[in-house]
């Protein structure tokens, strides 16, 4: 398994980097501005054994739109837009996938 993809999407770059650690998996969300050369904090998603679900900490402007709201998660709206990334929210831990 990956622990880090990258994506191209017009001139932007957004790099995410899955770590566990401790009890939690941590899946970070950077971005590249194409004016500024560097990676910038997007978001972060993380997830316990003891969590039912994803949760996330939006942090850029455009990160925001993928909090909860209603029965759709945020997770699997995110995941409909940057499909590539998916790989990096299953992993087997804990024995079970999360």
């Amino acid at each position: 398994m990956k622990s880090r993809i990258l994506l191209t999407i017009g001139d932007y770059t957004i790099r995410a980097t899955f770590r566990i650690v401790g009890a939690f998996v941590i899946v970070a969300i950077d971005w590249m501005h194409p004016n500024y050369g560097y990676f910038a904090d997007g978001m972060l998603w993380y997830r316990s054994m003891h969590m039912s679900d994803w949760n996330m900490i939006p942090i850029a402007g455009w990160s925001f739109k993928y909090l909860k709201r209603g029965k759709r998660t945020s997770l699997e709206k995110f995941l409909k837009d940057y499909p590539e990334f998916k790989e990096l929210f299953k992993i087997k831990l804990f024995n079970e996938i999360l």
